[in-house]
């Protein structure tokens, strides 16, 4: 994810979310989810390096220029859950998509994608049953 929230913003200035609200809000019907991305997302200069698979500067600078062009300035992979909500006969979930976002966090295994990371897994494994629980009474 391009601009994923970092630990010091808040909901309302993640551009990412608001993107993926804005781009529900098309749907007539209500939703709601979670995002879980690293707790430290790479930065574009390391991750434009990445890409870029050898120390080329041309090939390094080609790719910081389009992370500029579009305003990237962090990146992280991550899992985007989300859920629309029957409703029902329920009038109170109005059409919208409401998206909350957990920064996994890193210890000395690594982070949520190093697949031997016990720590990482549990607690995304934790976030998911309780967002599943939340799903259910929403239902």
């Amino acid at each position: 994810f391009m601009n994923p929230p970092l630990r010091d913003l808040d909901e309302q200035k993640c551009m990412l979310l608001t993107k993926v609200e804005q781009w529900w809000g098309s749907h007539d019907v209500a939703a709601s989810g979670v995002l879980f991305t690293n707790e430290h997302p790479l930065e574009s200069q390391v991750y434009a390096q990445r890409r870029a698979l050898t120390d080329d500067h041309g090939v390094i600078s080609l790719w910081l220029n389009h992370l500029e062009r579009y305003q990237i300035e962090h990146v992280s992979p991550g899992l985007l859950f989300v859920q629309y909500q029957n409703k029902g006969g329920n009038t109170n979930n109005a059409p919208g998509c409401n998206i909350d976002y957990r920064l996994v966090p890193k210890t000395n295994n690594g982070s949520v994608w190093t697949p031997h990371n016990f720590n990482a897994v549990e607690y995304t494994k934790k976030m998911l049953n309780d967002l599943y629980q939340s799903f259910k009474q929403c239902i």
